[in-house]
């Protein structure tokens, strides 16, 4: 898989979480179905995350997102707070 070759290690108890740690920096992966966030607080991890992942799947990028699965998204600087939508 494309993120074992980005050295991007696979949740034990999430199984659609996939993170990648080095020296302070952070990169996370959530994938579900045909769904992913990705955030980092390295632009260029992050941006070396998506150029691969592209070149291997049909990808287009949606910018940053206000809701997934259901969920509101809040972003303050690397922090995501998630809250389920109301209806």
């Amino acid at each position: 898989m494309e993120a074992k070759k980005l050295g991007l290690e696979k949740d034990l108890h999430e199984p659609c979480l996939f993170t990648w740690r080095k020296e302070g920096k952070v990169a996370l992966l959530v994938l579900y179905v045909d769904d992913i966030i990705l955030a980092s607080n390295c632009k260029s991890r992050l941006n070396e995350i998506k150029d691969t992942l592209c070149k291997a799947f049909e990808m287009k990028n949606l910018g940053e997102p206000s809701r997934y699965l259901d969920n509101c998204i809040a972003r303050f600087s690397f922090l995501f707070i998630t809250e389920p939508l109301r209806h």
